[in-house]
């Protein structure tokens, strides 16, 4: 109000009109090409460096082997090795594997017991043959001591009652771990696996990356823009801290191989009859491999440690299998330290066909089935 710079005349419209020339400079000279070439440019930066770790320190060696299939095992090892050559890791399929592999080598034989009542279901025994373990690996010497153990025996139900008692449970769960140990160091003798710590780190430093050029991409544009998306290439470059070493690559394509003729051999085997003694050598491999379901529709199977007149033929069927993984994998999961913890149930072991200690119970060695 105090302003002495006043004139009579209307100055709206001149106003207006010197503000829209001002404006008009700057739209003319903005150009996209900057911004696509600054995108362009950091986006290929986070690709040359991830690819230049990852070829660096976390590229898989090239296997010695590139044939389509392998009739014959690739190697003399058991299948719970081969299980974690291909997945790095055990799972309670495994246990099935060996321990049909086990009544293949006629170790332990296999018993089905029908029961009368039609909501019952078939049970299962495996029984220990022989007294000496001369000849087999540790991890199955392992699972003999721990599943069978003194007691000479183990059936379907005795693993489903595992659950029903905490101590039990427990004591399964460690067996279980102990087992896993067992499989690991088999591999590693094998020198299978090679471990790389310093992958873990570097991909750690990866995500840090990522989340410093994110914040800091954020924080100068202000909103949301294509530009974010730059730095997120670096997360497929995460390296793992387990590779298989070249001799472990190299089995593994092999194992490859081996499943892709076990699943495609249904297409074969009306051409190309297969021996029907190695269809029990191939099934316990088959289930390590995931190819189990494929040779049940295209095989029935015999193993000579199966009792004369006892185990049909549908023994060897996913419904097997589920049934003993399943009650595997509920036994462990009622074992676990964090199941365990909150567990109120009866804990004295008296209830449960097996315990944790005691002449009756235990596992391996001189004590109980568990």
């Amino acid at each position: 109000p105090d302003s002495t710079r006043i004139r009579s005349e209307p100055m709206l419209e001149q106003i207006m009109e010197e503000e829209a020339n001002w404006a008009l400079p700057a739209e003319e000279v903005y150009d996209p090409t900057a911004d696509i070439l600054i995108t362009l440019a950091l986006l290929a930066l986070n690709v040359l460096i991830g690819a230049y770790f990852y070829i660096k320190y976390g590229k898989r060696y090239k296997p010695d082997w590139n044939r389509k299939y392998i009739r014959e095992l690739p190697s003399d090892v058991t299948p719970a090795v081969v299980s974690y050559l291909m997945k790095f890791d055990s799972d309670t399929g495994d246990v099935i594997a060996t321990l049909l592999d086990l009544v293949r080598k006629k170790h332990i034989s296999m018993q089905m017991i029908k029961k009368a009542g039609r909501k019952d279901k078939d049970d299962y025994i495996f029984k220990r043959t022989r007294s000496d373990l001369n000849g087999l690996h540790p991890h199955e010497k392992k699972l003999i001591q721990w599943l069978i153990g003194s007691k000479g025996q183990v059936s379907l139900s005795d693993i489903r009652e595992q659950a029903s008692d905490k101590k039990s449970a427990q004591y399964f769960y460690k067996q279980w771990t102990k087992w896993q140990e067992e499989v690991l160091s088999a591999v590693n003798r094998l020198d299978y696996i090679e471990e790389r710590p310093k992958n873990a780190k570097r991909s750690a430093w990866f995500v840090i990356a990522v989340t410093i050029q994110v914040l800091g991409l954020w924080w100068l544009m202000g909103d949301f823009d294509y530009i974010l998306l730059c730095p997120l290439p670096l997360l497929f470059f995460r390296m793992k801290s387990r590779l298989r070493t070249q001799t472990g690559q190299t089995e593994y394509a092999k194992w490859k191989s081996f499943k892709r003729f076990l699943n495609d051999y249904s297409r074969m085997a009306s051409r190309e009859p297969l021996a029907v003694h190695l269809w029990d050598h191939y099934f316990v491999y088959a289930i390590p491999l995931g190819a189990a379901k494929k040779m049940e529709n295209i095989a029935r199977i015999s193993m000579p440690g199966m009792e004369e007149g006892s185990v049909q033929s549908d023994t060897f069927s996913s419904v097997f299998i589920h049934d003993w993984t399943s009650s595997i994998d509920h036994a462990i999961s009622k074992g676990t330290p964090e199941s365990s913890s909150g567990d109120s149930g009866n804990s004295d072991g008296s209830g449960s066909t097996f315990s944790s200690g005691g002449g009756g119970g235990g596992g391996g060695g001189d004590r109980g089935a568990f």
